[in-house]
């Protein structure tokens, strides 16, 4: 239910801004007023808190997906805790090494023998 509202704000409030921005195309730029500088100086000065809450945001994200990859190896490393790690490291997860080959020649090794 909250997500049907917040959707439906959000759409509201793009549509709104899509209906009253004036799309009017240029022919050309005036020196040293192109598009990127334009960019960049809204980026700075009108919508730096935007900018700025995105940038935490993401990084926000970026650390959870790591906690999140790294919580089985965290979970496991708390259970049976097996030699000391330094302080601020985490212990790597366990590779798998999977290869095909190997499994090839080691049946092949075994048809040999036989």
């Amino acid at each position: 239910m909250v997500t049907g509202v917040v959707s439906l704000g959000l759409f509201a409030l793009l549509s709104t801004m899509v209906l009253i921005t004036p799309w009017s195309l240029s022919t050309g730029t005036a020196a040293g007023n192109s598009s990127i500088v334009v960019i960049g100086q809204h980026f700075f000065t009108d919508f730096l808190l935007p900018f700025e809450l995105a940038s935490i945001l993401l990084l926000m994200a970026m650390v959870g997906a790591i906690i999140l990859a790294r919580r089985g190896v965290l979970a496991r490393s708390i259970d049976a805790p097996t030699k000391q790690q330094p302080i601020l490291t985490l212990a790597e997860r366990p590779r798998e090494l999977v290869s095909v080959a190997s499994d090839k020649t080691s049946n092949l090794d075994d048809n040999r023998r036989a």
